[in-house]
């Protein structure tokens, strides 16, 4: 599975049980990442997407249990490392700032896994948007 999360310059995920941000150009970029492809998200993540007509979103609370090879997935509240073995591919999308947060991303980007590609572009409630695509 290829799991996308959103990060602040900590790691954080999320604050409170609620997203620490959200930019509708990462969206846009996910979308277009995904494409062809299916996209998996649970009840809570779909919010963001409600008003965006995505053929190949799936939305399922358990969807991390149901992705398979190749497949997306969009997460924000939960931990990666009970997954660990089947993420192919990590894509983090960092917000480049400081959020308050008590759920970060748990898996250690050591030398198990290789940045294969950064892009950086403006959002549109974020200046800069960092955009980091590891593999094994």
């Amino acid at each position: 599975m290829i799991v996308i999360v959103c990060v602040d310059d900590k790691g954080g995920m999320m604050f409170n049980h609620r997203r620490q941000s959200s930019d509708r150009n990462m969206l846009e970029d996910m979308i277009l990442c995904s494409k062809g492809k299916k996209l998996y998200v649970n009840e809570y993540t779909y919010k963001l997407f409600s008003d965006i007509n995505i053929k190949n979103l799936i939305i399922d609370n358990n969807f991390m249990d149901k992705a398979g090879a190749g497949d997306y997935c969009f997460v924000e509240d939960r931990f990666l490392m009970p997954y660990e073995k089947q993420i192919e591919q990590l894509i983090i999308y960092k917000w480049n700032r400081n959020y308050p947060a008590d759920l970060f991303m748990d898996i250690l980007l050591d030398d198990r896994w290789i940045l294969r590609d950064t892009t950086e572009f403006k959002g549109t409630s974020h200046e800069k948007i960092t955009k980091e695509i590891y593999t094994r």
